[in-house]
């Protein structure tokens, strides 16, 4: 039994993109690259809504661009505002704290969003934060933030508004430009489909101002992450610094051919849909859902019926029926599950998975009504 992935990264793979990652891998310093690298660097803009934003393609997860924006642009720049809504955000302060950046958290109560009143207000009472870091989708509970509503109540601040759209991006709507974002943090193992190796950072004006009044390299504590190097390649010639992951960037090419092909508002509404049958179809099986504001589109947190231990349903699911899920991380381990919704994700695939977890909770003992959940999701994909 091939198993199934409905896990918040990796994601499945198209058959179109792992066809791709067999093509021959080709010279880095060649034209034929450098012209593949100029048109994926402009298509990561297209993925995130900006005009001008540079971008720098690194051979790392997601959390090495977390790591080069601390480094790079953060450290010796001020004091940071961490907002802790779980896992993920908390790991902006785990990088402060090893970069020896002074921070802040905003703590937020786990499967709520931030406050954008809360963010304001802090930086509005200490003039020494410079920056403020945060996740679009903090995946560890499921929850979108309002990152337009504090990219505005920012927009005459002089500091920097850093996200981490590592797992929203692509699932859950964001406009760079539009919202005020100045760095944006992604990777490839997410929403672009792609096995896991890359990671992005993308920097708008401000941020870009920062970096070129850095000297390079000097201070930062970081060689091969340091973004001033990365911009100054490409800037020079759609080149990079050191040997790229040559075989992703061609698979990157095709994913993001797939995703603008069907353009981002409508990527945006299939993951809405896909999402919302979930949420349907788990709490007909009597789940409660973590987030019930502002619930993320490219997974859903809950906790199992009564009765049904968390890591049973887990490991029931990829025993029985070759589905990967993931349960909870940090404070709640083994109490719920997590389910995606993310990447290349149609009507049958949340129909299998529903299907597929209602058949464990039966198995498990829950009182669930058979067919509840199929239905729930089924009902909630045939609405316009």
């Amino acid at each position: 039994m091939r198993e199934k992935l409905f896990t918040p990264g990796p994601v499945e793979i198209p058959e179109r993109i792992l066809h791709s990652l067999s093509d021959p891998v080709i010279h880095h310093r060649t034209d034929e690259h450098k012209e593949r690298l100029k048109k994926v660097v402009e298509g990561v803009r297209q993925l995130v809504m900006t005009g001008e934003g540079d971008v720098a393609i690194l051979s790392s997860s997601g959390t090495g661009g977390m790591e080069a924006v601390v480094s790079s642009l953060v450290k010796g720049f001020g004091k940071a505002l961490v907002v802790d809504a779980g896992k993920f955000g908390k790991r902006w302060a785990e990088l402060c704290e090893v970069f020896e950046v002074p921070s802040e958290t905003l703590f937020v109560e786990r499967g709520s969003p931030v406050d954008p009143e809360a963010i304001l207000e802090a930086v509005g009472k200490d003039a020494e934060i410079r920056a403020v870091l945060m996740t679009l989708t903090e995946t560890s509970t499921g929850v979108v933030h309002d990152v337009k509503a504090i990219g505005s109540g920012l927009a005459q601040w002089e500091g920097l508004l850093g996200v981490d759209a590592i797992s929203g991006l692509v699932a859950d709507e964001l406009r760079m430009d539009e919202w005020g974002v100045d760095v944006c943090v992604t990777g490839s193992q997410k929403g672009l489909m792609l096995p896991p190796g890359l990671g992005f950072v993308v920097m708008g004006s401000k941020a870009k101002a920062v970096l070129d009044g850095r000297k390079r390299s000097k201070g930062s504590g970081c060689y091969y992450l340091d973004l001033k190097k990365y911009v100054a390649s490409f800037q020079k010639g759609f080149d990079v610094p050191f040997t790229p992951a040559i075989s992703l960037i061609r698979a990157l090419e095709e994913s993001l051919e797939m995703i603008l092909d069907e353009g981002m508002e409508s990527v945006w509404a299939r993951h809405a849909r896909m999402a919302q049958a979930v949420r349907n179809g788990c709490i007909a099986m009597g789940m409660k859902l973590l987030a019930t504001a502002r619930p993320s589109n490219a997974l859903t947190a809950a906790f199992p019926p009564t009765g049904v231990d968390a890591v049973d349903l887990v490991a029931t699911l990829k025993k029985e029926k070759g589905i990967r899920i993931a349960g909870g991380q940090d404070e709640l381990k083994g109490k719920i599950v997590r389910l995606a919704h993310l990447g290349a994700c149609y009507e049958e695939d949340v129909l299998g998975l529903i299907g597929a977890t209602e058949t464990c909770l039966l198995h498990l003992g829950a009182s669930v009504e058979p067919g509840s959940g199929v239905a729930a999701a089924s009902a909630s994909l045939s609405q316009d």
